[in-house]
């Protein structure tokens, strides 16, 4: 799980350089406008309009913040293109594969697809709109590393636990498959995990099994 302190900013000036915003502007807005990476998981453009909140939490959550630092329009039309980007989950279905007598799947024929969280806000809403039977142990993280440094499996089987795994992703996202500009699209990701759906003869082969 991870948790994020309120204040830090290495994600988020991290963003900015990539947009290629001056050493000033980032000062202003961790110092100014108080905007830190807490802020970005919710930052969204024509999300907030209807909502009553403070005009002050609307301005960071809507993105308009970003134009009260002075940054053009590209700017921070690449910088909220990075938040979408990183709001997106990778899923391999290798239950849509036919089985091949236990033998091991090559990965590069598993196809793969791009969700965006408002796709996938809840594990039910996920499950749902792949057409699976929700928390029945197919939903599975295969390539997360734990705090010793061993690669583990972890099946979401509970609401907890996937909303856990949302803002891990988020957070730990890989910032350097974002794409900019035109040539990025909802296929792009910054995912460092993969969701895999299992078929159910994998969900009962790899159970008490280490990953």
């Amino acid at each position: 799980r991870v948790r994020t302190r309120l204040g830090g900013s290495s994600m988020l000036e991290e963003i900015f350089r990539m947009i290629g915003a001056q050493p000033d502007v980032v000062e202003a807005a961790t110092k100014e406008f108080l905007l830190d990476d807490v802020s970005l998981i919710a930052m969204k453009r024509n999300c907030w309009e209807t909502v009553s909140m403070d005009e002050a939490l609307r301005d960071h959550l809507s993105g308009r913040v970003l134009e009260f630092l002075g940054l053009s329009e590209v700017q921070q039309d690449n910088f909220l293109q990075i938040l979408d980007q990183m709001r997106r989950l990778v899923v391999r279905r290798r239950d849509m594969l036919p089985e091949l007598d236990n033998s091991p799947i090559p990965e590069e024929v598993v196809g793969e697809l791009v969700v965006p969280y408002s796709g996938a806000i809840t594990l039910h809403e996920l499950s749902t709109n792949l057409g699976i039977q929700p928390y029945n142990g197919q939903v599975k993280i295969y390539n997360m590393i734990d705090e010793r440094g061993t690669r583990i499996c972890q099946t979401m089987n509970d609401e907890d636990s996937f909303f856990d795994f949302l803002v891990t992703n988020f957070y730990k996202a890989n910032l350097s498959l974002a794409t900019l500009g035109s040539i990025g699209d909802a296929n792009d990701a910054t995912a460092r995990y993969v969701v895999t759906i299992a078929s159910e003869g994998a969900k009962l082969q790899t159970a008490g099994s280490w990953f």
